[in-house]
C-alpha cells in the first residue's frame, strides 16, 4: 500500500479556463511512504512532479444548507439535536446507543456540497464517531438521513486521567458553574495520546422524550510528550 503525503505547494504555473470549474497544475513536493503486509515501513522515497488541481465550486454553501435542513444559517447543536430526533431512525439509533453507553454527546456540525453531517460520541469512548448524515435531494426538495459509525479498526484503551492531565485539562476552561464533570485519557497504538474533559449542567432540555444538557468539552491532544492542539468546544449531553 502507499500513502503519498504533500508537503510543500509553490506557486500555481498553468491557468486553464474551464466552464464552471477552476484548474490549474502546480509543482509539489511529494514523499511516498510505502507499508507492508505486517505494518512495518517499507521504503519511502520523494518526487518533485506536477499536480492538477480541479476546484469545483459546491453547489450550497453551509448557510444555504443549514437554512433548508435546520430553518437558520448558523444553527447550535442542540438545533442539530432536534433535527436528528424528529427522524424515526435517528431516535431509534440515539435510543440503542443510550442503552450501550449510558450517555453521549453531540459536538460537531460538517458540510460537504448536498449533505450535512451530525456528530455525536459516546461519553465514555469519545474516540468512536457517530456520524448522522443529511443527504440532501434537490429533486425532490428534501433530506433523506444515514448513519454511520466509525469502523477504523483502531483499538482504543480507556483510562482515567492522571492529577498531572487534570490539571492541564483545567487550566483551559473554568468549569466551576457546571454540576456534572466526567474525564477520560484515551490510548491507542501508533495514535496520539487525547485527553477530554466533560462538563455539563443539571438543568435538562425535554427532546423527544430524550433529556438534553447544556455543556463544554476540553480536549488536549499529545504526540510523543508534545501538545499538538488543544479546544474547548460547545456539547450537548444526552441522557434518559
Amino acid at each position: 500500500m502507499t500513502m503519498s503525503r504533500i508537503l510543500k505547494l509553490v506557486v500555481p504555473i498553468l491557468l486553464v479556463a474551464v466552464v464552471g470549474v477552476a484548474a490549474y497544475t502546480k509543482l509539489v513536493h511529494v514523499v511516498h511512504i510505502e507499508i507492508g503486509p505486517s505494518g512495518k515501513l517499507k521504503s519511502i522515497w520523494e518526487e518533485d512532479k506536477e499536480s492538477p488541481i480541479v476546484e469545483i465550486p459546491q453547489p450550497y454553501s453551509y448557510e444555504q444548507l443549514g437554512k433548508k435542513l435546520f430553518g437558520k444559517e448558523n444553527p447550535t447543536i442542540l438545533d442539530a439535536v432536534k433535527r436528528v430526533l424528529e427522524e424515526k431512525a435517528g431516535e431509534e439509533k440515539v435510543e440503542e446507543l443510550l442503552k450501550r453507553y449510558g450517555k453521549i454527546y453531540f459536538c460537531d456540525i460538517g458540510y460537504s456540497g448536498y449533505c450535512m453531517d451530525v456528530v455525536a460520541f459516546p461519553l465514555t469512548e469519545p474516540e468512536l464517531p457517530i456520524v448522522f448524515k443529511f443527504h440532501y435531494n434537490e429533486s425532490a426538495d428534501a433530506f433523506s438521513l444515514e448513519i454511520a459509525q466509525d469502523v477504523a479498526g483502531i483499538e482504543w484503551y480507556y483510562r482515567n486521567v492522571t492529577d498531572e492531565e487534570l490539571k492541564e485539562l483545567l487550566s483551559l476552561h473554568n468549569i466551576s458553574r457546571y454540576n456534572n464533570t466526567f474525564f477520560v485519557a484515551s490510548e491507542a497504538a501508533g495514535e496520539p495520546l487525547s485527553l477530554k474533559g466533560f462538563a455539563w449542567v443539571d438543568k435538562a432540555i425535554n427532546i423527544s422524550g430524550f433529556k438534553a444538557y447544556k455543556g463544554i468539552r476540553i480536549s488536549i491532544i499529545y504526540q510523543d510528550g508534545e501538545k499538538l492542539d488543544e479546544r474547548v468546544d460547545e456539547i450537548i449531553v444526552i441522557g434518559r
